[in-house]
């Protein structure tokens, strides 16, 4: 199954397919899968088991359970019932349905927009398959950025973060998610709200800023 790399995706066909399946085939070539779904393969089969034999032909399976489709309901038994893996998706905001209470307590992905579904299945893609070449690569440089960033912080305490990206040479978008993890591991402390967001090395912040008068 490590070799396995086709996934195969069940959604709602009253979705407009050329808008809904763009952030998967945008995902296809970066983690070498193939996304699979029950209209394109012809086959001479009974409808029921070429999706039966695309599902377990599949490292896992996506349903889009938007809107409780019928169809998307019966492919998504067939998976539970023959024990393969899957992941559900859904649209809280597409028609105000929730999940179902026996589905509700299960993980999803949650989107509100063809971007925030591109956001979530990279998430899972990575949790499944890894970082791919080129991700690894650009990994590898965002750790060697993390890595400067307290000898930045502690020769400036109280830098705002488009100050911190400036002297790593990156825009702030990115800056913000270099400096992201330090903050979670309690690696530095801030003060102020928003743009005006000053950061200091843990336990540093309180004196720094009342010496440098930034409080």
């Amino acid at each position: 199954m490590a070799s396995n790399r086709n996934i195969f995706v069940a959604y709602p066909y009253s979705f407009d397919q050329a808008d809904y399946r763009r952030p998967f085939k945008d995902l296809e070539t970066d983690f070498g899968v193939k996304f699979v779904y029950a209209d394109a393969q012809i086959t001479s089969q009974h409808v029921l088991d070429k999706i039966t034999t695309m599902i377990r032909d599949s490292r896992f399976s996506l349903f889009d359970i938007t809107g409780w489709n019928p169809n998307v309901t019966l492919e998504l038994g067939i998976a539970i019932g023959h024990r393969q893996e899957y992941y559900l998706l859904f649209n809280p905001e597409h028609d105000k349905t929730d999940v179902p209470s026996d589905l509700g307590g299960l993980d999803r992905i949650q989107y509100t927009s063809y971007s925030s579904l591109g956001d979530g299945l990279a998430r899972l893609l990575l949790q499944e398959f890894g970082v791919p070449k080129e991700g690894r690569e650009m990994a590898d440089q965002i750790d060697a950025l993390r890595a400067r960033v307290p000898d930045i912080v502690e020769k400036d305490p109280g830098l705002k973060i488009g100050e911190i990206g400036d002297r790593l040479g990156v825009p702030i978008e990115m800056a913000q998610v270099i400096i992201r993890p330090l903050l979670a591991d309690g690696a530095f402390e801030t003060t102020g709200a928003r743009k005006g967001t000053r950061y200091y090395l843990r336990d540093v912040a309180p004196q720094r800023a009342k010496l440098a008068g930034l409080e």
